[in-house]
């Protein structure tokens, strides 16, 4: 009885008051959160660094990848599932067939939704695509990101349009390496143009109509996304399916009325094929190099949130800050205990918190995955990683170095409790910070007093009073440095996190149930994944056993 007299006194009480604590925080869709750091941000390539955080009261876990594009040794590049528009393949398997001497894959991520309902169509992305300055499939008014020649990303949507001219005949190109845009069905009446991207052989159902073979007039065919290519013609021929893409040449499919243009051309005619890519609201001389496409959803744009998508789930999504200089990659675990998913709205929270101002959303579900130096580092909701159609993938140019230039404190958590006895590994880079060794050996380690001390076997023991301050170590003449705090093991029911449960906690969790104040994981003291009334009650018990009477 006297319990409960005490939790009608506090709700009474906290109607019109609330407490707050000084916190690092994201705000997140109006609400302010703690955030824990469960790998420090750390290099992973030239230019680039990656990170992974929590935030236990919604509860969320987010990976981060992040490029400066002012490093001239990185670059962002998309890429097919295995190598064509037709197929499926998971990123870390696109990181690995995609690394080479002097091109050495240091991040990933899946890319854009795309077809899995029909074997004949299994991966060919939505949106379309562009890599390394080669339109490898047409878009149609999608929310896209763009990087030009110069690495400049931008966010908008994309029309196409193409022309075949040859003689005084023109009509349209409808579409370059898909049947549909989405899931509607196969136009009767239309032109479709089929490059080496799409697969070795044309669509599965192309039995109706005439198709054309291309060669190029000169040279190899480049298929700008604003360009012309002038074509010789080789053959006509009454369309059939799977029909055989040669090396370096194209085929045009007409079908329907279209099909009608066929009886004007011959094999050694000339005819050209026109590409047109244009923004909605950039402007129109971006020279496109890369592009790629996710859910046609713009998160925000300079700053604004532009669309939401209020149902959780996981997330892979692109951003980039004010001056176009650093693109953020981000992936949001859901569909897990841990992790419940993200909106759109709450994304553009985390981009915010990063510094980023402009973002859009990619494909999510069981498709989200980061890899990181070949290591998935996000838990996807199937269970393991999903095959996908495409992704972004990001690239070291720098030139083959084997030599260790730059040394780190291993990825993880460097937040320690008090009185912790670790120990450390360190990775070695090259002078260009691309990954060649993770367990570089002959290293020696100290650290500012405040923090603990090291054995000579390079045991750390932590101090047994909260602290900060720096790890260091050397090897060869190199010296990494890695910040580190000590703190007390934060106990349930401790919300204002001052290591005491007290009743200014109490009056915290009501705050918390009233929706004053965020949620914050400490208040869940009987640890049944809620926060309620049962809490409350819990901790004033606690309080009661601690105090006399």
């Amino acid at each position: 009885m006297i319990r409960r007299f005490v939790i009608v006194v506090l709700l009474t009480l906290v109607m019109g008051c609330a407490i707050g604590t000084a916190r690092d925080q994201w705000v997140i869709s109006d609400h302010a959160y703690d955030v824990d750091t469960l790998i420090f941000p750390h290099l992973v390539g030239p230019g680039v660094i990656s990170a992974k955080y929590d935030i236990p009261a919604l509860p969320l876990k987010v990976s981060v990848t992040e490029m400066d594009l002012t490093n001239p040794y990185i670059v962002l590049e998309t890429c097919m599932g295995s190598g064509h528009a037709w197929g499926i393949e998971t990123p870390p398997h696109m990181a690995t067939s995609n690394t080479r001497p002097g091109h050495e894959v240091v991040a990933a991520v899946n890319g854009d939704f795309f077809n899995n309902s029909l074997l004949s169509e299994m991966g060919i992305p939505l949106s379309g695509q562009v890599t390394n300055g080669e339109m490898l499939e047409s878009t149609h008014n999608c929310a896209c990101l763009v990087m030009d020649d110069n690495r400049r990303p931008y966010i908008d949507r994309l029309r196409f349009k193409g022309q075949i001219t040859f003689g005084q005949d023109s009509f349209p190109l409808n579409l370059v390496n898909r049947l549909r845009y989405y899931v509607e069905d196969i136009a009767a009446d239309q032109s479709i143009l089929f490059t080496n991207a799409f697969g070795p052989m044309t669509y599965y159902g192309s039995s109706t109509g005439k198709m054309v073979l291309l060669r190029p007039a000169s040279g190899e065919f480049s298929w700008k996304p604003n360009g012309t290519e002038k074509c010789v013609v080789e053959s006509v021929f009454d369309a059939r399916v799977l029909t055989v893409i040669p090396d370096g040449k194209a085929i045009l499919w007409l079908k329907g009325t279209y099909a009608d243009h066929a009886a004007s051309i011959s094999a050694g005619d000339m005819l050209d094929i026109s590409f047109s890519l244009t923004f909605n609201n950039e402007p129109g001389d971006v020279e496109i190099h890369q592009l790629i496409g996710g859910s046609n959803d713009i998160i925000m744009q300079n700053g604004v949130l532009v669309q939401d998508w209020q149902e959780l789930h996981p997330r892979t999504a692109v951003g980039f800050n004010a001056d176009s200089t650093r693109l953020y990659f981000v992936v949001v675990d859901g569909r897990q205990d841990i992790s419940v998913g993200a909106t759109l709205k709450d994304l553009m929270g985390i981009f915010l918190a990063l510094g980023a101002v402009n973002a859009m959303n990619l494909d999510g579900g069981g498709s989200s995955c980061m890899v990181v130096n070949d290591e998935v580092i996000n838990s996807p909701s199937d269970g393991n990683v999903r095959p996908v159609g495409n992704g972004c993938l990001v690239v070291s140019t720098a030139p083959e170095d084997d030599q260790i230039g730059i040394i780190g404190f291993e990825p993880g958590c460097y937040s320690l409790f008090i009185s912790t006895t670790t120990s450390f590994g360190v990775w070695g880079y090259n002078q260009y910070g691309v990954l060649r060794s993770r367990d570089l050996q002959g290293c020696t380690f100290s650290c500012d007093p405040q923090v603990g001390t090291f054995d000579a076997d390079g045991t750390f023991h932590a101090s047994s009073q909260p602290a900060s301050g720096n790890l260091y170590a050397t090897c060869n003449g190199l010296t990494a440095t890695q910040y580190v705090t000590i703190i007390k093991p934060r106990l349930k029911g401790d919300v204002d996190g001052d290591g005491v449960v007290k009743i200014d906690d109490v009056i915290m969790i009501i705050d918390i149930i009233l929706g004053i104040t965020p949620q914050d994981a400490a208040a869940d003291v009987n640890a049944d994944g809620k926060i309620g009334i049962d809490d409350v009650s819990d901790l004033i018990d606690l309080i009661m056993s601690q105090t006399p009477l």
